[in-house]
């Protein structure tokens, strides 16, 4: 399938959206540059279920939870 860039989206974002592993999506575009994502660019985005089950899909972590450890940090 594929993808047309959107305002505000970044790689990170449409690898979310469509439940896809980065690594997949860069390899699968030849991204060489992540950062340099322009709108109504074109993305191919595989079948989920093309997908080998080893391959790692790790989400990012939420700023809240960030601040949260940083306050325990900071407080103990």
């Amino acid at each position: 399938m594929v993808y047309t860039v959107s305002a505000g989206y970044t790689l990170g974002k449409i690898a979310l959206k469509f439940n896809v592993p980065l690594s997949i999506i860069l390899n699968l575009n030849q991204i060489q540059r992540p950062d340099q994502l322009f709108i109504n660019q074109i993305i191919q985005i595989p079948n989920v279920q093309d997908i080998p089950e080893d391959a790692s899909c790790s989400l990012p972590t939420p700023a809240s939870m960030l601040i949260n450890r940083a306050k325990s940090v900071i407080n103990s």
